[in-house]
């Protein structure tokens, strides 16, 4: 295994990329570094530095520079797959198409070059095609993450299990984002550990409570199978789901589940992330025109309130759902009252009235009894050191402790437990200065069992976090029996309460003492460890899980309800293959929810547009004034053709038939001016021709 890691450890970037994703053998990597002929070493310097650029995100050029490569090895299919990509992020997308296809045809065996070129034609729409080469890839010896993809691609149901039927089940719970989860993970965290508790709860009131999987811009439900779910659950237990094993018990899952038709007056909860995705217009739809209510569970609206700690895709996405959430929302619960709050607060400064909102405090349970040290963690056995577990990035500050630990006199070790996150350079500057101290210690990766084991013998913990929906590692921490000393910030403090302690995080002067003052008084620690542990009390996650199914049992929505779509305002530019309306127009960053207008009969709309599913699909919409509408469609090499409708105020339903093999492109919505009067009805259907 050693000579093996290194071996892999020795190819290029990209190469060992494909090991790590599409499960080859070292052998097949070998084969591709041997594919690229490092003997001819001026064509491997054009390569080289194609690469370069790509890698350096300056995409233009090394689409040249691939070209160049190309005319003298036009038999590279990796090189070609590479220039696909820089010609897909270029939103060059006839010429990607073109270069994908040449590298699938040039490696019909290849896992990675036919998986990459799936995705390209996925993004497309094309989900035949897409699935064709999954499986393609698969025969190729691809390994669980292409199964993992074809799993997701296709539609569920192929052969419904006896068990899998809903029965009198009032209550459908969504734990689609557990599954995807799991099917990439040991064990679950986070989200996922509040939507697995709700499947638990599920299974084992099966009368009542069914769990269902959705698919992104779909509008139906799959009921799932019961015997499988407790096999997964037993498996994330055991911290072994994310490999061969679980793929194949995920697929099972998807393949045996059971399509429902979504019964009027029953409620489905989604407990995961909403934005992923990029949200789900046509089941909104489907279940008001069912009469199904519609709950979501919020677990705080961060990326919205504090950007600066997320990545901007993160943001434009989340608070672009979330504005679609807000219209179609019946019923909302929450895991804080400082997320409740926080909510209900939005919908006052969006001039919306809130629906009820409940919040549901989350577990604070000691997940499992500490245990053996395994190798990983046999040097800190018997040594001082504090703890603090999460994903390192610059919400959870973590280089504020890295910078209090380097002034501190003779601390103990600072133990950070958690894989590298985003927007890390203040934590990586903070730990290039502490390096040669020894202070500090990062871990990732580690198991549920090794985190145990870390809060059995720690000294006591901290959670510095600048904003949480709730905060898992506080109450981990003191069920434990370890004092928590945590940021006076957002939820941190309900989920302390009384036995952990708060630092001002923009204080650090302040922190430094009281982590001082922790260190080095074993007697107030002491007491404050004693009164800790005489009066905290657990709360499991089973208990969490029955209080959100009790807050969902209030009498539901039980009546059909007409799907009006959004509201246009005048000045509204729109592009279909973006979340939000374009920019400059004022209405950033909380976006209006436009995409709901094509809940019906449209396919997902691409980075080409958005056509529908058939010949022709309705814009459901509402504007307040009399306006003009105009609607551009594209086929991707055409200029854009334009028809135009005149709207009067109120409620609309245009049928649109785009021009054979073109896409609506952009939407713009403009009022109409006194002196242009005689506004006309809108015609049934916009084709080609008409305006």
């Amino acid at each position: 295994m050693p000579i093996r890691d290194a071996l892999i450890r020795r190819l290029p970037a990209e190469i060992r990329r494909g090991f790590e994703l599409y499960d080859h053998s070292v052998s097949r990597m070998l084969g591709l570094w041997l594919d690229r002929r490092p003997w001819q070493r001026a064509r491997n310097r054009l390569r080289a530095e194609a690469d370069r650029l790509r890698q350096a995100g300056q995409h233009e050029a090394a689409i040249g520079a691939y070209r160049a490569y190309l005319s003298a090895r036009p038999d590279h299919a990796l090189a070609w797959c590479m220039l696909g990509y820089c010609l897909r992020v270029s939103a060059r997308r006839t010429e990607a198409a073109v270069a994908y296809l040449r590298a699938a045809a040039l490696a019909p065996r290849d896992p990675f070059i036919l998986a990459t070129t799936a995705r390209f034609r996925q993004e497309d729409g094309e989900a035949a095609a897409a699935a064709a080469l999954l499986e393609q890839a698969l025969a190729a010896g691809g390994g669980h993450r292409l199964r993992n993809a074809l799993t997701l691609l296709r539609d569920p149901g192929g052969r419904p299990a006896a068990d899998a039927a809903p029965g009198d089940a009032t209550l459908f719970i969504d734990v689609t984002d557990a599954l995807l989860f799991l099917m990439h993970s040991r064990a679950v965290s986070g989200i996922q550990r509040v939507v697995t508790a709700l499947m638990a709860r599920a299974l084992a009131n099966p009368e009542t409570i069914c769990c269902v999987l959705t698919r992104p811009w779909d509008g139906r439900l799959w009921a799932l199978p019961r015997a499988p779910q407790g096999l997964l659950l037993a498996m994330a237990a055991a911290a072994g789901c994310g490999g061969a094993a679980a793929s194949a018990l995920i697929g099972d899952i998807f393949d045996t589940a059971q399509e429902v038709t979504p019964p009027a007056g029953t409620t489905l909860f989604r407990a995961g992330g909403f934005w992923a995705d990029g949200g789900n217009p046509p089941l909104h739809a489907a279940l008001r025109r069912a009469g199904m209510c519609n709950a979501l569970l919020i677990h705080d609206i961060i990326p919205l309130r504090h950007p600066q700690f997320c990545l901007p895709d993160l943001t434009r996405d989340f608070t672009a759902a979330l504005a679609e959430e807000m219209v179609v929302v019946d019923r909302l619960l929450t895991v804080s009252r400082d997320t409740a709050d926080d909510v209900t607060a939005l919908f006052a400064e969006r001039g919306m009235a809130a629906p009820t909102i409940l919040p549901v405090p989350l577990a604070r349970e000691a997940s499992l009894p500490p245990g053996a040290w395994s190798s990983r963690l046999s040097a800190l056995r018997g040594r001082r050191f504090v703890l603090t577990v999460g994903t390192v990035e610059s919400r959870k500050n973590q280089a504020l402790l890295v910078r209090i630990w380097a002034r501190l006199i003779d601390p103990p070790l600072l133990v950070i437990a958690g894989k590298r996150g985003w927007l890390i350079g203040a934590f990586d500057e903070a730990m290039r200065h502490t390096l040669a101290t020894g202070r500090t210690l990062h871990l990732e990766n580690l198991s549920d069992q090794e985190i145990a084991t870390l809060y059995g013998a720690c000294l006591f913990t901290t959670f510095p976090s600048l904003a949480e929906g709730w905060g898992l590692p506080v109450g981990e921490s003191l069920a434990y029996g370890k004092l928590c000393v945590a940021a006076r910030r957002s939820a941190l403090v309900e989920a302390g309460g009384d036995f952990a302690l708060y630092f001002d995080p923009e204080d650090e002067a302040g922190a430094l003492a009281l982590f001082a003052r922790l260190i080095d008084d074993d007697v107030w620690r002491g007491s404050l460890e004693d009164r800790l542990r005489a009066g905290f009390r657990p709360r499991p996650w089973g208990q969490v899980a029955t209080e959100m199914v009790a807050g969902l049992r209030a009498p539901p929505v039980s009546a059909p309800r007409p799907w009006e779509g959004p509201e246009l305002a005048a000045g509204t530019v729109w592009r279909p293959s973006s979340m939000v309306p374009a920019p400059g127009l004022g209405n950033e960053p909380f976006p209006p929810p436009l995409r709901l207008m094509l809940a019906e009969g449209w396919s997902r709309p691409t980075s080409r547009g958005v056509a529908p599913s058939g010949a022709s699909a309705p814009l459901i919409f509402r504007c307040r004034v009399p306006g003009r509408l105009a609607l551009r469609f594209a086929d991707g090499a055409d200029r854009p053709t334009e028809h135009v409708a005149r709207l009067e105020a109120g409620a609309h339903r245009l049928e649109v038939a785009p021009p054979p093999g073109r896409r609506l492109i952009e939407l713009e919505f403009t009022a109409l001016s006194p002196s242009e009067g005689g506004v006309s009805r809108l015609p049934h259907i916009v084709a080609a021709g008409s305006s």
